[in-house]
C-alpha cells in the first residue's frame, strides 16, 4: 500500500463540486476497526491526504456546505447536506485514489412559498430519503426561499409546510418541487 494519503475525487455529469466539507466513516469488518475522518475539506472537487482506511469495504460520506456549479450554465448552488455510500476496493487503496461518481444525481430545487405564492426564506425543512440507506436531514430555505438538494434515484419526502411533499427521482438532471406554508 502506498504511503501517501487517500484522495477522493468527486465527479459529476451535470455539475461540479467546488468546495465544502465531508465526514467519512468506513464500515468496520471482522478484521478491522471502524475508521473515520471528520471535517475533511473539499477543494475543487477533491479531498486529499486522508489517512488510509484499514481495508476495502463500504464508505459512508456525509457532505456539508457544498458549493456546486451546474455545468450547462455555470450557475452556483449551495447544498447544505448530502450523503452517499460508495465501495472502496483494494485497487482504490493500492492507488491511494477513489473516484466518487455523482453521475446519477439530480439537483432538486425545493421552493418554499406562502399562501400568496411569495418565496419564504429561513424556513426549517426536513428531507427524508428512502434509499438503500434511509436518511433524514434538516435544511433551511435560503434568501430566495429555496433549498437545493442533491438526490439519487429514489423516493423523497420534504416536510415543513402544510403537508409533506413526496418526490420520486428517476433520472439525473434537475427537478423542482414546491412546499406551501400555512
Amino acid at each position: 500500500m502506498a504511503s501517501q494519503g487517500l484522495t477522493l475525487r468527486l465527479v459529476g455529469e451535470y455539475f461540479a463540486v467546488l468546495r465544502g466539507a465531508a465526514n467519512l466513516v468506513a464500515e468496520p469488518t471482522p478484521e478491522t476497526a471502524q475508521w473515520g475522518v471528520a471535517g475533511a475539506k473539499i477543494i475543487d472537487g477533491v479531498i486529499r491526504d486522508l489517512t488510509h482506511p484499514p481495508g476495502p469495504g463500504r464508505l459512508f460520506i456525509e457532505f456539508e456546505g457544498l458549493t456546486v456549479q451546474r455545468l450547462a450554465d455555470a450557475r452556483y448552488f449551495e447544498v447544505q447536506h448530502h450523503a452517499l455510500v460508495t465501495e472502496l476496493t483494494i485497487l482504490d487503496l493500492r492507488e491511494s485514489e477513489k473516484i466518487v461518481g455523482l453521475v446519477e444525481h439530480t439537483v432538486v430545487f425545493v421552493s418554499v412559498r406562502d399562501s400568496a405564492g411569495r418565496p419564504v426564506p429561513d424556513v426549517e425543512l426536513f428531507v427524508a430519503a428512502a434509499l438503500s440507506e434511509p436518511i433524514t436531514f434538516p435544511g433551511r430555505s435560503d434568501a430566495n426561499g429555496e433549498l437545493v438538494v442533491l438526490a439519487q434515484s429514489g423516493y423523497y419526502s420534504v416536510s415543513g409546510g402544510k403537508r409533506p411533499v413526496m418526490l420520486q427521482v428517476t433520472q439525473p438532471g434537475e427537478q423542482r418541487v414546491e412546499v406551501l406554508l400555512d
